[in-house]
């Protein structure tokens, strides 16, 4: 008979038990407190991407404060110069918004007509069974709304104030340098632990800053190309669109058929025909394929392919719970989730998860290639 306490046998529950209690509680101060938490996160994403930068200037003899300040001022130069290049064609594009609405309504009369004659047909059978679901003949108040962009002055204002205490963040940790890595480091326990952080943080700022690096030279690419496809196409607004085309391919899957979704309400609305407006959804949705299946994946490499279920979970719980800057830093994220998984070995049926599925032919190729040096496997012992 086993003399081991009936505690211990299960300790491992309680472990899993009071680990899962930590994630919900951490998942209701994300939600809650996202005004503070969202910000900083985006600040400690802009810096682990522009962290080579900086390292570039120090071996360059340049200190590390003044090479934070060069950067990131040349970051939110560029941002600010973006924006104010974009906000009279985005200003245009507001004013004639009602035009494109009544356009539509007109284009679409038709379906506009069917979908009519079938609420009517619904409302008769409803009144014939007796559940017209009109509240016993309450009357219906309808409340004319505030127009769409009511608040949209508001919410940019929000926005650059989050986006402001970002960058100041950013600037921070890129100008005190190894320090801010050091302060975690010290935090680890023991010296394997020490170690094992030391390669999390450079490995996570090594993948953020190769993946948000490369996908944003990839967008904006592909947004010029858009831009400049959809102005030969005869499009108003082409860059803005572009843009817009750019900002909405950080989203994987479904930003581009919210992109080309929004173009083709806007081309139906421009051009004469239904079949001349479908041009202009399928240029962009064209350019996106393209980028997405070809220009992406050889450009990052295998390395950083994720699993499309894991992909999707993650925009759509980011998005629920910070919106669309949520769902924007969605990705980012899970490369460090990922990142940590590779090194962890507590997590690594995590990181399997997260990792893209292996093909038989890699899975035949990687089981024919020579083991590790013993160095190197044990490089990744469990915290």
């Amino acid at each position: 008979m086993s003399d081991q306490n009936p505690a211990e046998l299960h300790l491992p529950k309680i472990r899993k038990l009071l680990f899962g209690i930590f994630l919900i509680l951490v998942a209701q101060v994300i939600y809650f407190a996202q005004d503070i938490v969202m910000p900083l996160m985006l600040g400690i994403l802009v810096a682990f991407t522009l962290s080579p930068l900086v390292r570039l200037g120090r071996r360059m003899g340049i200190p590390e404060w003044i090479s934070a300040l060069l950067v990131m001022s040349s970051f939110g130069l560029v941002v600010a110069l973006v924006l104010y290049t974009l906000s009279g064609p985005f200003t245009e594009l507001v004013n004639s918004a009602p035009e494109i609405k009544a356009a539509l309504s007109q284009k679409l009369s038709s379906v506009q007509s069917h979908l009519q004659s079938l609420q009517r047909a619904s409302e008769e059978a409803a009144e014939v069974t007796g559940q017209s679901g009109d509240g016993g003949g309450a009357e219906k108040v309808v409340v004319d709304g505030p127009p769409v962009f009511t608040g949209l002055a508001s919410t940019v204002a929000g926005s650059l104030g989050q986006i402001a205490i970002a960058l100041f963040l950013a600037l921070f940790i890129l100008s005190i340098g190894k320090l801010f890595y050091e302060g975690i480091v010290k935090m680890a326990p023991t010296l394997t632990d020490k170690k094992i952080a030391v390669r999390i943080l450079y490995d996570v700022e090594k993948e953020v800053s190769r993946y948000l690096l490369t996908i944003t030279v990839i967008n904006v690419c592909l947004g010029c190309a858009i831009g400049v496809a959809l102005w030969f196409y005869g499009m108003s607004t082409p860059f803005l669109w572009g843009a817009i085309a750019a900002l909405l391919n950080f989203l994987p899957y479904i930003g581009a058929v919210i992109g080309a979704l929004g173009i083709g309400l806007t081309a139906i609305a421009e051009f004469p025909t239904l079949a001349t407006a479908l041009g202009a959804p399928l240029i962009y949705y064209a350019l996106t394929a393209v980028e997405g299946n070809i220009i992406t994946p050889l450009l990052l490499g295998r390395r950083l392919e994720m699993n499309v279920v894991a992909v999707f979970v993650s925009v759509v719980v980011w998005a629920w719970m910070w919106g669309f800057a949520g769902a924007l830093m969605a990705v980012p994220i899970l490369v460090i989730l990922k990142v940590m998984s590779d090194n962890i070995n507590s997590m690594k049926s995590f990181g399997n998860f997260l990792a893209a599925p292996v093909h038989d032919e890699e899975r035949a190729a990687a089981e024919t290639e020579p083991d590790d040096p013993p160095a190197k496997a044990t490089s990744g012992d469990a915290v």
